[in-house]
Order: C-alpha cells, then sequence, then structure tokens
C-alpha cells in the first residue's frame, strides 16, 4: 500500500483549473521531487495532500484513510511541512522554545524531550546561536530550527516547499546533507523546488505538474 495515493485529484478555483483528474502514488521511504513553472500548483497539491485545502474531485488518502477523515493535527502528526518561508512558521522568542513547543501539547515537557531538543540543535548547527532571538536568525538558521522543529514530532513523511530558497552553495550542500540523513532513516520527502541541480542530485523520482496534469520524468 502506499503511504499517499491520489485518485483523479481536480482543483478550481475563481472558474480555473489548477489541474485536472490527476492520480499518482507516493511510497514511505521515496524521495520525490515535485517540478514545474512558478503559478502552475505546486504548492496547491502540496496544501491538499496535508487538509489545508480540499480538491474539487477525486480522493487523497494518507496511509490507507482518506485525508478528508483526519484532523489537522493527526496530519501534522504523520507529515511535517516545511514552508517555502520558515518564518511562518516559527512562534516562540527562543530556538529552545520553539523546539519545545509541540512537546507542551503532547504530554508536556520532559528531559527526554529536552535532550532531543539539544540533539537537534547539534545535528542543524544551532547550538551557538541557541540563545540568540529567534526573529533575529539568518534566513538559513530560521529554516534550520524549523526542519528541526518538525523532525522533534518524529513525523513518517516530509514535504518541503522549495528549501534551497535564500541558501548559499555552503548551506545548500549542507542542506542536502541533512535530508539525505533523514531519508536514510525512513522517512519519506516530497520535495517542491526550482532549483533542477538539487532536484537532480537528491530525488530517486521527479514528478512535473503542468497544463493541469502530472507527469513523471525519466
Amino acid at each position: 500500500m502506499a503511504y499517499y495515493e491520489a485518485n483523479k485529484i481536480s482543483y478550481e478555483i475563481r472558474g480555473r483549473t489548477i489541474f485536472k483528474e490527476i492520480s499518482f502514488q507516493l511510497e514511505q521511504k521515496e524521495f520525490v521531487s515535485l517540478v514545474g513553472a512558478n503559478g502552475i500548483g505546486k504548492t496547491t497539491l502540496s496544501k491538499l495532500m496535508i487538509g489545508i485545502q480540499k480538491p474539487s474531485g477525486g480522493e487523497i488518502r494518507l496511509d490507507g484513510v482518506p485525508v478528508s477523515e483526519y484532523a489537522l493535527f493527526e496530519v501534522g502528526r504523520k507529515v511535517g511541512y516545511l514552508f517555502q518561508n520558515p518564518s511562518c512558521q516559527i512562534f516562540c522568542p527562543t530556538i529552545m522554545e520553539e523546539l519545545l513547543f509541540s512537546l507542551r501539547f503532547q504530554g508536556g515537557e520532559t528531559p527526554e524531550g529536552r535532550d532531543r531538543a539539544v540533539e537537534m540543535m547539534r545535528r542543524f548547527s544551532l547550538l551557538d546561536a541557541q540563545n540568540s532571538p529567534t526573529h533575529c536568525l539568518s534566513q538559513g538558521e530560521k529554516q534550520r530550527l524549523a526542519l528541526a522543529t518538525i523532525l522533534m514530532n518524529q513525523p513518517e513523511y516530509l514535504m518541503l516547499d522549495e528549501p534551497t530558497t535564500g541558501l548559499d552553495q555552503v548551506r545548500k550542500t549542507e542542506l542536502g546533507h541533512y535530508l539525505q540523513e533523514i531519508h536514510q532513516s525512513g522517512v519519506g520527502i516530497l520535495m517542491i523546488s526550482h532549483d533542477q541541480d538539487f532536484v537532480k542530485q537528491m530525488s530517486q523520482r521527479i514528478l512535473r505538474l503542468d497544463d493541469g496534469g502530472l507527469y513523471e520524468e525519466d
């Protein structure tokens, strides 16, 4: 059984068809990239997949269950979503508070949780910035913090919307290493990106959204 399965998904807004009756399957341990022109509907499709938006027709299943039957927080426990602008998902004044934020709604903060937060800071090169206000972090640091915060919840799957935006080559290389490590731990990844070199470097499969249809690239 595929982890994600979309059957004849259509989406229209204000009389405009974004895509029509597209179908696909994503396995839990795959690294798949979704590519296509600006405004073609890539981010919209990812939001349908996590239940933020609803399709005009068709059905998307997550781990065998229609996404429409999950509450948003239930999807969030299974699928971590990294927004194109990481500032949109950082709420707390310090890195430690941000990393522990979600745990407070899942039974409270524990010594194990704090240990995991320290390990995430180490893993994502955030220890040196741990006392800096989060609003003062660089774009790369905010992105790493957002990704670390998502991984604190130990999701089964990741969706990344343009994760290389604003990163120089050094940070992009580091991101590639982080993602390979995460993927090798058994977490599936769907990455939306215009960065062709990064897509080719990272992906096992590439899907292209074009003219209302979804196609697999060779």
